[in-house]
C-alpha cells in the first residue's frame, strides 16, 4: 500500500514538471527597465516535499544587446512577410543600419519604429547602444524637405544648421601632412586630340609634387589613369602609387606606401540639364588609413552642366547628394576631403549648399572658379593654384597638417 501511494505520487510529480511553462515576466515592461537591469524572469521550480509542490522563484536578468547598434523585437505576431516573421527576440536592424543609417544615433533608430510597424503590420520595440569609440557614423536625420523632387535624384535635406562635416576629428594632433592634388584633364583634347602635348600635365604634376610627394589625386576627365601616373614618374615624380578608375572619366591616385585603401565606392548624385546633356554625374570616394593611424575620406567629383545650373538633377540636389553620400560612408574619426571640377561657381546653389555644410578650402579661376577643395577641417591648410599645364582648367593643390 504504503509502496502504491508512493509511485502514485511520484508519477503525479513528474507530470506537473512536465507540464509547466515559464511565466511571462511583467517587469519586463520597457527597455528602460532593461537597460536598468530590472528585468526578472519567474522560473518554476518543482520539489517534491511529502504530498506537496511548492514553486519558488528565482531572479535572472533578461539579455539585451551590448554591441552598438540599432534593435528591435516585435511585442505582437508579425504579418506574413518574410522579412517580418519571427524576431520575438532582439534583432539587428540590418536593413535600416545599411538604407537608413539607423546604427548611427538613438534618434535615427527610433525614426524606423512607424515605418517598420506599418509596413509589418506589428507593434514593436527598439533598442539603441551607442558606439564608444572615435570611430562612429555619423548622425545623419534629413528633414521632409527635398532637392530635385519628383526626380530620381530626389534627396531630403538636413537641417541647415547641421555642422558635423564642419567638425574636425579631436584626435588631429598636427603630426600628418596629407597633400592633395584636383585636376581636370581635358582628355578629349589634350590627350586624345594633342596625344598628350609632350606630356605637360603630367610634366606640371612631377613639378609641383615637391620633396614630400602628392599623398592623394583626383583626376576628372581621365580616361587612363595609368598612363598619368607613368608618365608623371618619367617627368620626375617619385613615390609608388595605386589607383582607383570605377568609370565615368573619374579616377583617384594615392601613394600606397603611406596609406591603406579600406573602402570604397562611387554612386551617381546629379545629371546634366537636357540643353547640354552628357548624362549623370558621380562622386567617387575612397576612405584610407594613413601608416599613422589617421583615416581619410576622399571625395571625387565632376559634376552637371551647364555651368553653375540650378534646378533639377543639375542644381542643389547634387549637393544634397554628396552631402548625404558622405554622412552614410564617412566616421566621425575621419578627416573629409571634397574635391573636384564642379561646374559650379560661387554664388551658384550647388556652391551655397556645399559652403553651408562644409569649410571650402580653396577654388580655382577657371570657367568662373568650378574647380574647387572642401574639407570638414581648415585649420593648418595651405593651398595653390598650379596652373593649367595645357587643360582648359586649373590644377589645384592642398597641405593639410593633421
Amino acid at each position: 500500500m504504503n509502496g502504491l501511494s508512493f509511485g502514485a505520487r511520484f508519477l503525479l510529480a513528474i507530470l506537473v514538471i512536465v507540464r509547466a511553462r515559464p511565466f511571462v515576466p511583467r517587469t519586463c515592461t520597457s527597455i528602460e527597465d532593461q537597460k536598468r537591469g530590472a528585468c526578472q524572469m519567474d522560473h518554476v521550480l518543482l520539489q517534491l516535499h511529502g504530498t506537496e509542490l511548492q514553486r519558488s522563484t528565482t531572479n535572472q536578468p533578461v539579455e539585451v544587446p551590448s554591441s552598438p547598434g540599432c534593435y528591435f523585437k516585435h511585442l505582437t505576431l508579425a504579418s506574413s512577410k518574410e522579412e517580418c516573421l519571427g524576431n520575438t527576440e532582439w534583432t539587428r536592424d540590418t536593413w535600416g543600419e545599411e538604407k537608413k543609417n539607423s546604427g548611427a544615433c538613438e534618434e535615427a533608430c527610433k525614426a524606423r519604429k512607424d515605418g517598420h510597424d506599418r509596413h509589418c503590420n506589428i507593434s514593436s520595440e527598439w533598442f539603441f547602444v551607442p558606439c564608444q569609440s572615435p570611430n562612429c557614423k555619423f548622425c545623419y536625420i534629413p528633414t521632409a524637405d527635398t532637392s530635385g523632387t519628383g526626380l530620381w535624384c530626389e534627396v531630403r535635406r538636413p537641417p541647415m544648421d547641421w555642422s558635423l562635416l564642419k567638425t574636425c576629428p579631436t584626435a588631429v594632433n598636427g603630426s600628418t601632412k596629407v597633400k592633395v592634388l584636383t585636376y581636370n584633364l581635358f582628355w578629349w583634347y589634350l590627350f586624345v586630340k594633342k596625344g598628350g602635348y609632350e606630356g605637360s600635365a603630367c610634366q606640371l604634376i612631377a613639378d609641383t609634387a615637391g620633396p614630400e610627394q602628392y599623398d592623394l589625386m583626383g583626376f576628372q576627365e581621365c580616361d587612363n589613369v595609368w598612363r598619368v601616373i607613368e608618365d608623371a614618374k618619367k617627368k620626375g615624380m617619385s613615390g609608388d602609387y595605386d589607383a582607383i578608375s570605377p568609370g565615368r572619366a573619374l579616377a583617384i591616385a594615392y601613394r600606397k606606401s603611406r596609406y591603406t585603401l579600406l573602402s570604397e565606392g562611387m554612386k551617381d548624385v546629379g545629371e546634366d540639364a537636357p540643353e547640354q546633356w552628357w548624362g549623370k554625374r558621380s562622386a567617387q570616394w575612397a576612405r584610407f588609413q594613413h601608416r599613422d593611424g589617421q583615416t581619410v575620406f576622399f571625395v571625387n567629383h565632376h559634376g552637371p552642366l551647364p555651368v553653375s545650373k540650378n534646378g533639377g538633377c543639375a542644381g542643389s540636389a547634387t549637393a544634397y547628394n554628396i552631402i548625404k553620400l558622405i554622412a552614410e560612408n564617412a566616421y566621425t574619426s575621419d578627416v573629409i576631403i571634397l574635391v573636384g571640377d564642379f561646374n559650379a561657381a560661387s554664388g551658384s546653389s550647388r556652391i551655397w549648399t556645399l559652403d553651408n555644410f562644409m569649410h571650402k578650402i580653396f577654388s580655382g579661376d577657371d570657367h568662373g572658379g568650378v574647380d574647387h577643395i572642401y574639407s570638414n577641417c581648415k585649420s593648418n591648410v595651405t593651398s595653390r593654384n598650379l596652373g593649367r599645364g595645357g587643360s582648359d582648367h586649373d590644377a589645384l593643390s592642398a597641405v593639410f597638417t593633421l
